[in-house]
């Protein structure tokens, strides 16, 4: 319970919380994959919902995005959207390594 002395604490501690919170779901952060045939792509990454489905834009440089979403284990991707197989599966991974680290950050 928070009495009236310390509610600004709170408040405190509530906008800090708030702030942790939309930077770790809003920051686009640019990365780099591995391709099967060898090379290299950076991509930019954003976290968002839709409804009610935690998804994942994906930007390549050449200005073409994709969403992408977790069902179980596996990655998945829009009707509308082009990605092969090991490219799906190589930029779920980078995905996976960022969930696992936000949960090690979790307050």
């Amino acid at each position: 319970m928070v009495t009236f002395i310390n509610w600004p604490i709170a408040i405190f501690k509530l906008y800090e919380r708030l702030l942790r919170a939309l930077y770790l779901t809003v920051k686009s952060m640019e990365y780099k994959i591995k391709l099967a045939d060898g090379t290299l792509q950076i991509i930019k990454i954003t976290s968002a919902y839709f409804k009610a489905w935690h998804v994942w834009n994906v930007r390549f440089d050449d200005g073409k995005a994709v969403m992408l979403f977790k069902l179980g284990s596996e990655w998945m991707q829009r009707n509308e959207d082009y990605l092969d197989a090991h490219v799906l599966s190589a930029i779920g991974t980078c995905i996976d390594k960022i969930i696992f680290r936000r949960k090690r950050m979790a307050f």
